[in-house]
């Protein structure tokens, strides 16, 4: 069994040198994990069409999240940053509550490519 060890600044899970969680990516991953079922359930009388697929991109979103905060390479993180991207995107444009939801889905990647970029 692994436990935690504040002592050391190195890393307490590592996972085939390409993941790895210290000690605030072990609470954001908590996070992410905690916060996704709240999610599900929140939306429960909102969602009513194309459920199934609205939870598979609830899964994508969150799956990006965890890699987010997990991977140790650079190039990896970036990947895995704007992977979120795209499920929000169709998430924004399925699912939006106004009549300019495409336009507010495009607006919302387009800025947030280019603003990370």
């Amino acid at each position: 069994m692994h436990l935690f060890d504040p002592s050391t600044a190195a890393f307490q899970f590592q996972f085939g040198g390409i993941l790895g969680i210290d000690g605030i990516s072990l609470w954001l991953v908590w996070l992410v994990n905690m916060l996704m079922p709240i999610v599900i359930l929140s939306s429960w009388k909102t969602v009513n069409i194309l459920i199934k697929p609205f939870i598979i991109i609830l899964q994508i979103i969150s799956f990006w999240s965890l890699a987010v905060f997990m991977v140790l390479d650079l190039l990896l993180f970036y990947i895995s940053f704007e992977g979120v991207l795209i499920p929000m995107f169709f998430l924004i444009g399925f699912y939006g509550g106004r009549n300019r939801k495409i336009h507010a889905a495009y607006q919302f990647f387009l800025y947030t490519l280019f603003g990370s970029l």
